[in-house]
């Protein structure tokens, strides 16, 4: 799911909620996000030493995000949180 986005938001206590369940991670870059919102993923990430994720929202042709769309670059992965995402798979 896609906690963040300018259609609306996942509030807080719903967040807490999944952490408090045993979430183990977040997306925190999104074609649809914001960069208020970026920042404040990123942060609930390291806070509860989440594994950071993030995706163009590909649900087709649709749609207006392409698979692998990152033209805002604000919602561009950085590599590091492409190999913590890898080095998070099972082996």
């Amino acid at each position: 799911a896609h906690p963040g986005g300018e259609f609306g938001a996942i509030k807080k206590p719903v967040l807490d909620y999944f952490i408090e369940t045993g979430v183990k991670g977040v997306e925190v870059r999104n074609y649809y996000n914001t960069p208020e919102q970026n920042s404040s993923f990123y942060a609930l990430a390291a806070q509860h030493n989440l594994t950071r994720s993030g995706g163009s929202d590909y649900h087709g042709m649709q749609k207006r995000s392409r698979l692998g769309m990152c033209d805002r670059p604000q919602n561009q992965l950085s590599k590091v949180i492409l190999e913590e995402v890898l080095d998070s798979l099972p082996n």
